[in-house]
């Protein structure tokens, strides 16, 4: 504890280490920072620490009772660094509200996230800076729409009452299971975010029933919400077998896996199933005490088949076949004595202990290790042509890959290799880093990057308190390496460079700390920085700079001393990003202040010439509003663009089949504007080919050809 004067020391501590500390109070935020033995420390908590609101329903405004409300705790140290007793200090993360759907949160700093979860509404996550929060938050649920699925037996359309739909988890991690009443039918309410945004468009569900194949599907939420989905599920097929050791016994506990060659595939008219997740499909087992295997409720498709136990496997995967749902499939596997390559490694006729890995058929790959004496054993390959790598040249640093050629190994062979690696020897490249102001580059990582061959050659390591660096390499004297340093944004390389150049000098730009502060035009409130950029005078890329929080609050960033540009944005689509030109000065207190502009938002809403909401086609087309920005619709019946000025835009997105109307757009100065444009058919032979080619892209996502068609 500290004292009367907030003083407070620890003793008894080792003098190298670096220590983490961390400072709470009531009603403060916690602060925490890194400090060495011996250092005094300054630590200061900031008052502004609390977060408050109401959980309202949006239609209503009726307070929303039971909603989880979730803090990511802001910029507070990770569960990771902190131990049992500290965890137990800090704010509690989750709460519920009440009857008055209020919530609070204490201890924060920083940017927080807030995450609000009911079972009726939607998913809404709010970001705060809690030193600008000063009113109580009012965040609104919406309500979630019904969405209604109907499962049948894909055959003959009964309704399978005993099927459940695994929804996709809340924030909790609990993961809704819904059963189906007695005509098939589940309605669940969707609690996604808006469809607009497009991380949260598609989702996983899980349908299953006793005796059918499960299906693993993604929905879009884009989809009309009066249409009821129709899941077809088929019969599960059966693949059963034993398992035989060489010898044509049994053999029990073998690990047997299954895999599809292609993904199953549904047969459904639902636009919005997406894609079967074929890796729900894998499976595994062990067999039985008489070498027994068994899969069930498989779909429809390819597979392949493989086995396994100790050195014994199959000779190649087996490929197999479900051609009807419901059918009953039956194959024995004969297991083989796995192959051995057993040798000596030596370089100069002398042993040498490297790592080494052997390269089989169908990227089959086993990993060893040659002892002192150089000696070393591989077990348990199939079948096939097999070459040798070797990971070599007496320094940890380097991975240098060597390869034999190929040699073939057949079932139960055991081959004598040994292998005579290249009389390489080993060569020292070394140097040092500095900044450009002489200071030294102390503790940071340098590598050194090879010539080309079988595999590149890399090498890597720390610099000193003088910034002195030192690896070794194969002592090649046509090889050429690129030894490279970087710190953050500042980073410096040395090219053409020989073994044995021990005179590599790389200077680093000089790095300087200034502050950021984004606010609201000229002296307005401030606002969360989302993204700093820089580029030096004449350059045309960004680069992106990590900011860290400061004591205050505040925001900093380590930049390369010298004229720059600098670009500040905040997320969202309502503030243009500010641009400065200064001259970051060393050893100066810079405190930089970027002015945004706020913008034009505007959402467009699609509809057809009959007034059906949405675009004609999930991937076509993308509409750009002049040259702003280009957005494709995916399926979404609005786009939101942003930020744009007053002024006349023009709407670019039609086709040759279809356009859409107004083409251009007048908006006026008022900072949120809806227009609505409308799609017409101009050519209706085209639009039907355009229609047939989705359709077709649709079966090859439902098919697990490709994921997408974006």
């Amino acid at each position: 504890m500290s004292d009367a004067d907030g003083r407070f020391a620890f003793r008894g501590l080792d003098p190298d280490p670096t220590y983490v500390l961390c400072a709470f109070a009531p009603a403060r935020a916690s602060v925490w920072r890194q400090a060495r033995t011996g250092e005094d420390v300054r630590l200061v908590l900031d008052a502004r620490s609390s977060v408050e609101g109401t959980v309202v329903e949006a239609e209503t405004g009726a307070p929303v009772a039971g909603a989880v409300v979730r803090s990511d705790g802001g910029d507070a140290p990770r569960e990771s660094r902190l131990n049992a007793w500290l965890r137990a200090r800090l704010p509690e993360p989750v709460q519920t509200t009440g009857a008055d759907g209020a919530f609070g949160f204490s201890g924060l700093r920083g940017r927080v996230t807030i995450a609000v979860q009911s079972a009726q509404h939607r998913l809404v996550h709010r970001i705060v800076h809690v030193a600008n929060t000063t009113e109580p938050l009012r965040i609104e649920l919406h309500r979630g729409r019904d969405l209604v699925f109907e499962i049948v037996d894909g055959e003959t359309g009964a309704p399978l009452s005993d099927a459940t739909i695994a929804f996709p988890a809340l924030g909790d991690g609990a993961e809704p299971i819904l059963r189906a009443d007695a005509a098939g039918r589940v309605v669940w309410v969707a609690r996604t975010a808006d469809a607009e945004s497009k991380n949260a468009q598609y989702q996983w569900l899980r349908a299953q029933a006793p005796g059918y194949a499960d299906l693993s599907v993604s929905l879009d939420w884009a989809a009309d919400a009066n249409e009821t989905a129709r899941i077809e599920m088929l019969r599960g097929a059966t693949l059963s077998g034993t398992i035989l050791a060489p010898d044509g016994a049994p053999r029990a506990n073998a690990v047997v896996d299954l895999r599809p060659v292609f993904a199953p595939t549904i047969d459904s008219d639902v636009p919005q199933w997406q894609k079967v997740d074929s890796v729900a499909q894998w499976r595994s087992m062990r067999s039985g005490a008489q070498g027994e295997y068994r899969f069930d409720e498989l779909p429809v498709g390819d597979w392949t088949l493989a086995a396994t136990h100790g050195h014994e496997r199959v000779p190649a995967p087996v490929a197999l076949r479900t051609s009807e749902p419901g059918e009953s499939v039956r194959y024995n596997v004969q297991l083989v004595d796995g192959a051995a390559i057993e040798g000596r490694v030596t370089r100069d006729g002398k042993p040498v202990a490297a790592d080494l890995v052997a390269l089989g058929p169908g990227n089959d790959r086993r990993n060893g290790r040659a002892d002192a004496g150089g000696a070393f054993r591989l077990e348990g390959l199939a079948p096939g042509d097999w070459r040798v790598a070797f990971a070599h040249g007496g320094s940890i640093d380097v991975k240098a890959l060597e390869r034999t050629d190929p040699r073939t190994l057949a079932a139960g062979e055991t081959i004598e290799w040994d292998c005579e690696l290249a009389p390489s020897g080993m060569a020292a490249i070394a140097g040092f880093a500095t900044f450009s102001n002489g200071e030294p580059v102390r503790g940071v990582g340098v590598s050194a990057t090879g010539p080309a061959g079988v595999v590149r050659l890399r090498a890597s390591t720390m610099t000193g308190d003088d910034g002195g660096f030192r690896f070794e390499v194969p002592n090649d004297a046509e090889a050429l390496w690129t030894v490279h340093c970087s710190v953050r944004v500042a980073s410096a390389s040395a090219h053409d460079v020989r073994p044995s150049d021990e005179g590599v000098l790389l200077t680093l730009p000089t790095l300087q700390r200034i502050g950021v502060r984004v606010v609201e035009g000229d002296g307005g409130a401030e606002l969360e920085l989302e993204q700093l950029e820089w580029r030096r005078v004449g350059e045309t890329d960004w680069k992106r700079v990590a900011t860290v929080l400061d004591e205050d609050g505040g925001r900093r960033a380590e930049l390369p001393i010298g004229h720059l540009d600098l670009r500040a944005s905040v997320a969202g689509r309502e503030f243009f990003p500010g641009e400065l030109a200064v001259d970051v000065l060393e050893g100066a207190d810079q405190v930089l202040t970027f002015a945004l502009e706020r913008g034009i938002v505007l959402t467009l809403h699609a509809a057809s010439s009959e007034g059906v909401p949405g675009v004609p086609f999930d991937w076509l087309p993308y509409l750009r509003v002049a040259d702003v920005e280009s957005m494709y619709w995916r399926g979404n019946p609005a786009l939101e663009y942003g930020p744009l000025r007053p002024g006349e835009y023009e709407l670019v997105g039609s086709h040759a089949a279809y356009t859409f109307e107004p083409s251009r757009l007048e908006l006026s100065s008022a900072l949120r504007q809806r227009i609505d444009v409308t799609w017409h058919i101009v050519d209706p032979v085209a639009f039907q080919a355009l229609a047939d080619k989705q359709e077709k892209m649709r079966e090859r996502v439902r098919a697990g050809q490709i994921s997408a068609y974006y």
